[in-house]
Formats: C-alpha cells, structure tokens, sequence
C-alpha cells in the first residue's frame, strides 16, 4: 500500500487526500468540480468530467475511500501563496490497473489533471519528477501513464520525465513507462 506523499516544492505544495481535508470538504468539492468539469482540461479525457457539485463529493469520497483500503492515491497540488488547487494527480496501484487493461506486466498508473490556465507554466514538470521520486523511495520502481497522442503538453511532460514510449495503447492513446 502506498504511504501519503507530502512534497514541498518554491511555489508548490503536493499532498495526499486525507481524512484532514474532510474539514474544508464543501470548498474542495467546488475547487475539484472546477479541474474536473472543465472542457479544455478534460479535452484528451472527456469521460473523466464530472458534471456538478453532486458528482464531485461523490468523486472525493471514492478517492478517500480508495486511499484507506488500498485502491490507489489522490493527491492535491496547491499553490503556497494562496492555498488554491491547481491540481489532482491519481496514482493507481497494479492490482487495480488489472481491473480495467490488460498487460503482460502492470505497474503502477499515474493521471494527472491540471487547471487549464496553468497549462504550459511547467507545474507538472516541476511536481512529476518530485512524485516520481518519492514513489521510488517508497520501492516503486515502474511508473506508467496512458496518453492521448494528441495531447501534446502531456506528452511532453512525460518525455521531459524520462518516460519512454512502450505501445499503441488504443486507437488513440499510447502507453508510457518511468523505470528506475
């Protein structure tokens, strides 16, 4: 099981969803429905958009839920400055990627959905390498992630992270690896 990831970075803070954030829950469903309702962010992953405050505790409770019996990590970037998410990274374990593909060999999984204004400002090149690392510490060795082929800036991220081109994953998207 994954141990929370809690990364400080200059301007960003990086840190697993936890029975703490409950305290603030009301303002981290309307902060997840903003990243994960809107077009341009969900451009590549339209059936990930949630569509209201409803479907977005709803969406929370799965990741806390997930977190506690072993079904994956979610984890929040935060500005420092300012506390606001501009952020959500999922971190989905082997046994679970299982469920939904299949592999020959399955590692773990990370997606990650970033505001769309912060596109191009290097967040994610900046917080995955800190990520990766801190899975490496944790005796992660394989780190995988899906993507569209269209999706340049992902692409580009995860090249930039010494992630290598694997396979056609489907029609449109392909599979990536990180491998220590």
């Amino acid at each position: 099981m994954l141990l929370p990831i809690a990364i400080k970075h200059s301007s960003l803070t990086v840190n697993s969803f936890s029975a703490e954030d409950i305290s603030r829950y009301q303002s981290l469903v309307e902060e997840v429905l903003e990243i994960r309702s809107n077009s341009k962010t969900l451009k590549f992953l339209p059936n990930k958009r949630i569509k209201n405050s409803s479907e977005a505790g709803h969406l929370l409770q799965n990741m806390l839920l997930n977190a506690y019996v072993g079904r994956g990590q979610t984890c929040f970037i935060r500005q420092n400055k300012n506390n606001e998410l501009v952020g959500i990274i999922e971190i989905i374990p082997p046994h679970v990627a299982r469920e939904h593909y299949e592999l020959e060999h399955y590692p773990y999984f990370i997606e990650f959905y970033l505001k769309h204004q912060l596109t191009g400002r290097a967040v994610m090149s900046k917080i995955l390498p800190l990520i990766i690392r801190t899975l490496n510490d944790q005796g992660i060795t394989v780190v995988a992630a899906v993507v569209n082929r269209a999706n340049l800036p992902a692409l580009r991220v995860l090249r930039k992270n010494r992630f290598t081109f694997q396979k056609m994953f489907d029609p449109f998207q392909d599979l990536y690896i990180n491998q220590l």
